[in-house]
């Protein structure tokens, strides 16, 4: 069992983050982005920071080649249709995916905004856990309460033309 704490405060134990959200049992602060039978889509549980996006299956898939098609052009597209989001709306100016395999092995697509330092080595959420470490990389740590007006803005935007993009 793991125990992290979320963007707005709340103690979470879990086994499988994605897994546990994927069946309900923790609930994405400001709920889920976009879900369907295949994916969920989410901000990030734990970064506080504008225009970190989660996707991910929602079976248990811990490499890409295991993903069937579905599920890959599913998450490949809601991956696509958030980094225009974000630069569309303004949250950022680009973004880069990343392909991430979370500490219960669990395959996931980070869509990150304004994140320059991608290409060093260690990419991993560390790099959000502080305010110092942020500042250092440029990026400004905010309130919850940002991140939930996000997830508003991308929920009526992923229900309006989602799957006009597929």
């Amino acid at each position: 069992m793991r125990f992290v704490t979320d963007f707005v405060g709340r103690d979470l134990g879990f086994d499988c983050l994605e897994c546990s959200i994927a069946k309900k049992s923790i609930i994405s602060p400001g709920g889920l982005i976009y879900e369907d039978n295949k994916i969920i889509v989410h901000p990030h549980t734990t970064a506080r920071m504008l225009g970190f996006i989660v996707v991910a299956p929602k079976r248990h898939v811990g490499i890409i080649e295991d993903l069937d098609d579905a599920e890959r052009n599913k998450m490949f597209s809601a991956a696509d249709f958030a980094a225009n989001l974000l630069v569309e709306k303004g949250y950022a100016n680009d973004t880069v995916t990343h392909t991430k395999v979370d500490e219960g092995g669990h395959l996931q697509y980070w869509v990150v905004g304004n994140f320059a330092p991608v290409l060093e080595k260690d990419f991993d959420i560390a790099i959000f856990d502080s305010e110092g470490s942020m500042e250092r990389r440029g990026l400004k740590r905010v309130m919850g309460n940002e991140i939930l007006l996000m997830t508003q803005v991308f929920k009526s935007e992923y229900r309006k033309r989602f799957n006009k993009w597929l």
